[in-house]
Formats: structure tokens, C-alpha cells, sequence
């Protein structure tokens, strides 16, 4: 197990964040990415101090490229108009903006059909929950309405801090 301080970690974060598609990654899960790249790189710790070398930028390539795997692989490029589409719902229950902001997202938007199906189907199994615990969510709770609940606890987990506070919005 190989022990980096913590300035060591913070220079590799740092330079992670500075692409604007990490940027709103959790801290906890980069730094574990972190971690878990030295403790099977350990000689790779003698570059952490030269930012500028071509090794650091196959550090940070190598660990932003795992990120992409476990996170970024499933956001589209553009996610600007999401608090746009949020005000236009407030106060109403509109399938088609729900469905843009949902379309956001890849693995959401692969579903935007089948939803409500999903769900009959799961509810035919389960009855209709009071509770749901979503680890992992994305943006999925925004499928809320194809749910057809009309009370329901909603406990939504990411490592998208953006995607968390759009979720907190939404469900306010």
C-alpha cells in the first residue's frame, strides 16, 4: 500500500478537475481513483512532482480515462439547459420536459421509452414502494412521473455533485 500525502494527492486532483468534465466529480471518488492508480503504479509517485513532464500527463490521462469508464461515459456534452427545463416544470407534470432534461443523460435517455413499462412491470412484482433508494442515480429519478406514485420517499445517491443539486431543485 503505497502512502501519498496529501498535498501529493491534491496536485493530481487538481489537475484532473481543471477538465470541466470532471469538474463536478465528487473529491472522495477522485481521490480514490488516485489511490488506487499509485498503489498499482507505486513507481509512478517520482513524477508527482514534475507537472510538466509527459509521464504526469500519463498519469493524469490514465486515471481521468478510468473516470471516463466509471462516470463519464454516461453524460452527454451539453447540460446547459437543464435548469432551463426545470423552471418550465415547476408546477406541473410535463412528460416532454422531463424527457429533454432525462435526454441529458445516456443510459436515461436509452430508457425514455420503456419507463413507464419499467416500471408497471416492476410494481407488478413489488407493489408500488413508499421508499426508494437509488445508488447511483444520475439523473433517473426525473423519471418520477412515469412512476404514477403519488407519495413517495425518494433517497437519490451520485458522485455528480451538479447532478445532486439538480436533483435537490427539482425535488424542492
Amino acid at each position: 500500500m503505497v502512502n501519498l500525502s496529501n498535498n501529493q494527492v491534491k496536485i493530481v486532483l487538481d489537475f484532473i478537475k481543471k477538465n470541466k468534465k470532471y469538474s463536478s466529480i465528487s473529491d472522495e471518488i477522485i481521490k480514490e481513483e488516485i489511490k488506487r492508480y499509485f498503489n498499482i503504479n507505486p513507481q509512478s509517485i517520482k513524477f508527482l512532482e514534475k507537472t510538466r513532464s509527459e509521464k504526469f500527463n500519463d498519469i493524469i490521462k490514465t486515471i481521468r480515462g478510468k473516470l471516463h469508464l466509471i462516470y463519464g461515459s454516461f453524460q452527454v456534452e451539453d447540460k446547459s439547459k437543464m435548469n432551463i427545463y426545470l423552471k418550465k416544470l415547476k408546477g406541473c407534470n410535463d412528460y416532454e420536459t422531463h424527457n429533454k432534461i432525462l435526454s441529458t443523460s445516456i443510459s436515461a435517455k436509452e430508457r425514455l421509452n420503456d419507463y413507464k413499462t419499467i416500471y408497471q412491470k416492476i410494481f407488478a412484482i413489488t407493489g408500488k414502494p413508499e421508499t426508494v433508494l437509488d445508488l447511483g442515480c444520475g439523473l433517473n429519478p426525473l423519471s418520477y412521473p412515469y412512476m404514477e406514485i403519488d407519495k413517495l420517499m425518494y433517497y437519490a445517491y451520485d458522485i455528480d455533485k451538479k447532478d445532486i443539486n439538480f436533483l435537490n431543485k427539482y425535488f424542492d
